[in-house]
């Protein structure tokens, strides 16, 4: 389905400079001294918990806001996250410290696209909103990182055989 869409004329946005010479730096950059070093291991721990109090299957503004402000806050934190083994190969401090930057990265997205459905479906129940909204919400959410750091989202149709199989509520 998504290579399809890609195939099919989706806008690509382009990589900008060098990949090669940034992700190397971001390599570096965990095993550099810093004086106030931090954990990764910590920081996705704090992460974990956030996502789960604040993000779950029940869902509403608020506890979105919560998440997004110590999401915010973690990734300031984040510059100081240092792996205590500085080796080259395989290590795994580097390697959970990439990781964590990944989850902070997709915790982000995952809150800006709860955030604006406002609707509830399926494993998604935002409480403040109880209903589905197939008129405004029979879509897939796409999500784009900007130069910036912000978040776009945009919608991507859903494909439907509607005799087959028509939208309708889950109802348990």
């Amino acid at each position: 389905e998504i290579a399809r869409f890609i195939t099919g004329g989706a806008k690509l946005h382009p990589v900008s400079g060098d990949p090669v010479t940034r992700q190397n730096a971001r390599l570096r950059r965990f095993t550099e001294p810093h004086n106030q070093p931090l954990s990764a291991y910590a920081l996705a721990k704090t992460l974990k918990w956030t996502m789960t109090d604040n993000c779950g299957i029940y869902r509403d503004a608020d506890r979105l806001a919560l998440a997004q402000d110590k999401i915010d806050e973690l990734k300031d934190q984040f510059e100081r996250v240092r792996a205590q083994d500085t080796s080259r190969r395989l290590n795994t401090d580097v390697l959970n410290a990439i990781e964590t930057e990944n989850l902070l990265r997709f915790s982000e997205v995952i809150v800006a696209s709860a955030t604006a459905r406002t609707e509830s479906r399926g494993a998604h129940a935002r409480v403040d909103y109880p209903t589905r909204d197939d008129e405004n919400w029979l879509a897939h959410t796409m999500a784009h990182r900007q130069p910036d750091g912000s978040i776009t989202l945009t919608p991507k149709p859903v494909v439907i055989d509607y005799e087959k199989y028509p939208p309708q509520e889950r109802k348990y």
